[in-house]
């Protein structure tokens, strides 16, 4: 287990970079006192706290996806997903995984300076579905297929990352299924195990409705 003063020089530092980088987080400062390690995500050690109140744009996102929800059939682009959703309900959970990616995939990426004039902003899946999005905005939108489907909490999270490809910060969404976690990318067409994405990203923390998790280089 990390010593408290480490664990937070350490959070601050990666999840610092990490804002900079894509202003995937906003506005971090003290760090939560850290639960007993854990082993996790791209074989990690993970320290996870239940307090998201940090974490603004990922908690606002949802509430504003759950009001969205109300008035759904008046978007057309909202309509079409309920419809997708529908008819892959009854299918097998790692055939709802792969539909679930092909379908979000195929929106347009794209910049959020280009689409919101700021250089950070969460879309909820009206908003990404009529005007597209970058990685978090997919993520988002995957996160939300699958608990629609019937997907735990538990079984589901954010991770922002680092692409050692493209020197960048990243978003991606671990999915566990039958035991294993499996990855999905806005960057890759088809799902695939966490080990094979472990070759190309670096994990700096990942997040779902319940907690939040710090991950550490073993």
């Amino acid at each position: 287990m990390i010593a408290t003063v480490s664990y937070g020089r350490k959070l601050k530092s990666w999840l610092g970079a990490v804002a900079l980088a894509a202003g995937l987080v906003g506005g971090l400062s003290a760090a939560p006192q850290p639960a007993v390690a854990e082993s996790g995500l791209f074989g990690t050690i993970e320290h996870r706290s239940s307090n998201l109140i940090q974490f603004r744009k990922w908690t606002d996102v949802l509430k504003r996806a759950k009001a969205e929800q109300v008035a759904w059939s008046t978007n057309p682009h909202l309509v079409e997903w309920q419809r997708f959703l529908d008819s892959i309900q009854d299918k097998p959970r790692h055939e709802q995984i792969e539909l679930v990616n092909d379908f979000t995939n195929r929106v347009q990426y794209r910049r959020d300076h280009v689409v919101w004039g700021r250089s950070d902003y969460w879309a909820t899946p009206g908003e990404f579905f009529t005007h597209g999005g970058d990685c978090e905005d997919f993520v988002v939108v995957k996160y939300l297929s699958l608990r629609q489907l019937g997907f735990e909490v538990e079984d589901l999270r954010l991770v922002v990352v680092q692409d050692r490809k493209r020197n960048e910060a990243h978003a991606v969404l671990a999915v566990t299924d039958g035991g294993r976690r499996y990855i999905l990318d806005n960057q890759i067409d088809e799902i695939v195990h966490e080990d094979y994405a472990a070759r190309r990203y670096g994990a700096y923390y990942s997040i779902n409705e319940r907690n939040w998790w710090m991950h550490e280089t073993s």
